[in-house]
């Protein structure tokens, strides 16, 4: 460290060189001081803006601000805390999974348990996935619905009436009948009208038309005519009064057939209580029994309620459907379709029962209206069709 003079001189130097002249006054000493023995006070803690290396108590340690201007030692776990990561190393550990962990394009991430995952090759994953079995097949499809593990068609969006998950393929015949967002499609039968047996639709002057008809009346029974395309039972105002009718068909009904048949009826502006109305296929020589044990199927309209029935000569079974004619003017189409152990029964198109017993065989039989009445008041049913077909 140099020295000087605090005050200089502004004179000039003289000629004398042996003297002290102003310019040597001017100029640094020679010789320097020894920082640590001419210096005294170094070992004084009076410098608070220098940070000291004895701040260091262990390795690892940081220096921390503490506020404004301010450092402070901390050490590497509570170096930690403050950034977070409370016990975790910085370098790798059992807690993170590593890019090492992939050895191969397309390598999956898959959980072995809880809090663990393990990796698996593309074909682990597919054999997880089910696809082992099917995915050779799945690729050379071109059309139809593709298999695809245990042949389940794909989950359908949100908000949609398409397949959820329904196993590939479904019985023979049916339809499938989207159901709520979510929910699992229904079966449903829609039969190829392949041969007509039947059909009733009053396209004549139904006065003409009900001339293939076998008619019986009880006391004031009495069919009346709208015109064309409509045909009306009425009991009549007396107490205990029917109309009834019968017509054959050709056809052949047993339980491993299809077979669909269906009622166009409107009720025709009178009470539906006490009341009684029939539409039904039968093997009755004529009239159906009160007990209708007999070989049949078809409804029955009791006080308005419609019920389905069936009869297989010995016992009869009876479901309610839910339904009434809620009006005097209500209309509803019945139909029920024979198919394989069992008949199903329709209201306006959507199924309501299901006869699994008591099932009929019924070969060359009738087809039977009738409409009577417990109470001494009309009571009318009109009839606009009737078609049975088998599929």
């Amino acid at each position: 460290m140099a020295i000087k003079h605090a005050k200089t001189s502004a004179i000039e130097d003289g000629s004398d060189a042996t003297l002290v002249r102003p310019s040597d006054w001017n100029a640094d000493h020679t010789g320097t001081l020894d920082h640590g023995t001419d210096l005294a006070g170094l070992s004084d803690d009076d410098h608070p803006q220098y940070i000291k290396h004895s701040l260091a108590t262990a390795i690892n340690d940081f220096l921390v601000a503490s506020g404004a201007g301010a450092f402070v030692k901390k050490t590497l776990a509570e170096v930690k805390t403050i950034l977070g990561l409370g016990t975790a190393a910085y370098t790798a550990a059992t807690d993170y999974v590593t890019h090492a962990l992939a050895t191969a394009a397309n390598d999956f991430l898959v959980a072995s348990g809880s809090g663990a995952f393990v990796k698996k090759t593309l074909a682990e994953v597919k054999t997880l996935l089910d696809w082992a079995a099917d995915i050779a097949t799945h690729a050379g499809l071109t059309t139809g619905v593709h298999g695809v593990g245990a042949n389940y068609v794909a989950q359908a969006p949100a908000a949609s009436h398409l397949v959820r998950s329904f196993t590939k393929g479904w019985t023979s015949g049916y339809f499938l009948k989207g159901a709520e967002v979510g929910a699992n499609p229904e079966e449903v039968f829609l039969p190829e009208f392949t041969r007509a047996w039947f059909h009733e639709q009053w396209g004549t002057d139904p006065a003409s038309a009900i001339s293939g008809w076998t008619d019986a009346v009880v006391n004031s029974g009495n069919i009346y005519y709208w015109g064309l395309g409509r045909l009306g039972l009425s009991t009549g105002a007396t107490v205990n009064s029917a109309i009834k009718l019968y017509t054959a068909y050709s056809g052949y009904f047993s339980t491993g057939s299809r077979h669909v048949c269906a009622w166009f009826t409107q009720w025709a502006d009178t009470d539906r209580t006490n009341s009684t109305a029939l539409l039904l296929v039968h093997t009755a020589t004529g009239w159906p029994t009160p007990s209708l044990t007999e070989h049949h199927v078809g409804f029955e309209v009791l006080n308005g309620a419609i019920r389905s029935t069936s009869g297989d000569g010995s016992t009869r079974e009876v479901q309610e459907t839910g339904i009434t004619y809620a009006n005097q003017w209500a209309l509803h189409k019945l139909a029920f379709i024979f198919r394989s152990g069992a008949i199903d029964f329709y209201v306006d198109d959507v199924l309501k029962t299901t006869h699994s017993t008591n099932l009929p065989t019924i070969s060359n039989g009738y087809m039977y209206l009738s409409l009577s009445n417990q109470v001494a008041a009309d009571r009318k049913l009109d009839i606009t069709g009737i078609n049975m077909r088998c599929a």
